[in-house]
């Protein structure tokens, strides 16, 4: 869209939305991954007990949709600017909690092999190079979508 119109809005609108959710969605699919590794290794090393709950079982009923007032005046960008630096740097605080957590689960499982699962698959998987290629891989994608993160926080900052 940028390139036929370098000054369209719809165009640097979709990108900067793009740039700012995309992450969110990435650190997603790497948690969704944890809670495989953690079953290859086995969950005994969690200090947190995995709980399953619904959205529908932590939010309140309500019958009523949410009111949403639109305006087509053109207002200060400083309310959405910082409605994006609050929501990535909440999102730099959570990568960091589970870097944390993540961390403690693999020095326990390596301080205390024998609690992990010991079927003739699971021990053959843990120890195949392409797993230990793409733990490696998760650990790195990690730690640049936490590097990206506190970059744009301060990029949007002014800094």
């Amino acid at each position: 869209m940028s390139w036929h119109d370098q000054w369209a809005e719809g165009g640097f609108l979709m990108q900067i939305i793009c740039l700012t959710i995309g992450p969110a969605f990435m650190m997603a699919d790497i948690y969704f991954c944890l809670s495989r590794i953690v079953l290859i290794y086995g969950p005994e090393n969690l200090r947190i007990t995995p709980q399953i709950s619904s959205p529908a079982t932590s939010s309140p009923s309500s019958s009523k949709p949410p009111v949403v007032a639109w305006s087509n005046e053109r207002k200060s960008t400083t309310t959405g600017n910082n409605i994006m630096i609050a929501g990535l740097t909440f999102q730099v605080v959570i990568t960091l909690g589970f870097i944390a957590a993540t961390t403690d689960f693999f020095l326990r499982t390596k301080r205390f092999p024998a609690q992990q699962s010991q079927t003739h698959y699971l021990i053959q998987l843990r120890q195949s190079t392409l797993f230990k290629w793409s733990l490696a891989a998760l650990a790195l994608a990690t730690l640049l979508i936490l590097w990206r993160s506190v970059f744009r926080v301060a990029e949007l900052s002014g800094g």
